[in-house]
């Protein structure tokens, strides 16, 4: 990456639904649908590294977790997305 006059780090997220594998377990509810039905699952974070021809270069972070709310005062931090939740790694 160093010798790469720009690199641009695209960020993503996307839920990733378990609601069909009751055998899942410590999920917790990532949505709902039409019907206010949950969705179990897990959030997936990723940063990928490309150059302005939109080569990837390499993936700078990957993690997930499951959503946590935080309050409205909480959820107006740095860090913090628009629908106001966090993630929090699996296991904690």
């Amino acid at each position: 990456m160093r010798g790469e006059r720009t690199v641009l780090c695209i960020q993503d997220g996307s839920d990733l639904n378990f609601a069909t594998r009751p055998g899942c377990g410590g999920l917790e509810v990532i949505g709902h649908n039409q019907t206010q039905s949950k969705s179990l699952g897990l959030h997936l974070h990723l940063t990928l590294a490309v150059n302005e021809q939109g080569l990837p270069l390499g993936v700078l972070r990957s993690g997930f977790g499951t959503p946590r709310r935080r309050s409205r005062a909480a959820s107006r931090g740095a860090g913090s997305t628009a629908t106001g939740t966090s993630l929090r790694p699996r296991g904690s």
